[in-house]
């Protein structure tokens, strides 16, 4: 019977099709604040801009324009350039973590648990705390070899895919579940400045204990994986570790 009903559905589908009329200025449309808004949705004035092949054919194949691309507009040997998922903001979560800075012990392990790097520690000097956006939380950063610094956990809001592995791990019940929407429209500038306009502080810790690694930059961000994943913090952690002298071959 199931076989049967999805055999008719299938031949139904012909029968139920509507033609959708649209006017001819479609075809002509251009891109304005709202369509670039929802290019790409992250963008603040702390955002680098979008790079050309992301610009040119990422937006091609999430409009479904690509078809109509120049062959020279592809790069002799046909390489595409690392790190583009950082501009895809798939928005996947109904929920997503916020800080809340006065629980917090700066242990880091939301940090070395997250499976897309959405959750990161940042250090950050007198001059750079003056020209934070306006709401930008911090405290003063523990331990001896982080004097003089303040501290943050930032989020990505636009990128993060709703798993709470952060939530459960936090042994201080210092990150709680919110609404995207509210994280994006509240913080999402806090974090595109961290990312773009923080120095990465790397060499003040020991790289090899828990907290230290996380002040190393992530060379495995934003993936594909599915939510909550096991595997890509571990990937992700070893690129903190030994990034700097590894390569990371995937085969078809």
């Amino acid at each position: 019977d199931i076989v049967r009903s999805n055999k008719a559905a299938l031949a139904a589908a012909a029968d139920n099709l509507n033609k959708i009329a649209y006017p001819d200025s479609w075809l002509t449309a251009e891109d304005n604040e709202a369509s670039l808004k929802t290019m790409n949705p992250s963008f603040t004035k702390y955002s680098k801009p979008i790079d050309e092949f992301s610009s040119t054919f990422l937006k091609g194949i999430d409009s479904r324009t690509a078809d109509s691309l120049a062959v020279s507009a592809f790069k002799p040997g046909g390489e595409t350039p690392i790190g583009q998922s950082a501009f895809q903001k798939r928005s996947l979560a109904e929920e997503v973590p916020v800080w809340i800075p006065d629980k917090c012990t700066q242990c880091n392990l939301c940090s070395v648990v997250c499976p897309h790097a959405v959750v990161r520690p940042f250090l950050l000097d007198k001059k750079e705390m003056e020209t934070a956006p306006s709401g930008y939380n911090a405290r003063k950063a523990k331990g001896g070899e982080l004097g003089g610094l303040n501290y943050t956990i930032q989020l990505a809001p636009f990128d993060c895919t709703g798993c709470a592995v952060c939530v459960e791990m936090c042994p201080d019940d210092a990150l709680v579940m919110e609404p995207q929407k509210f994280s994006q429209d509240t913080f999402n500038e806090h974090w595109e400045y961290s990312l773009n306009h923080v120095s990465i502080k790397d060499n003040l810790m020991d790289k090899n204990t828990v907290k230290g690694s996380q002040f190393q930059e992530p060379l495995m961000e934003f993936s594909g994986a599915c939510s909550g994943c096991g595997e890509t913090p571990y990937v992700k952690l070893l690129t903190q570790m030994f990034g700097d002298r590894m390569v990371i071959a995937n085969s078809c």
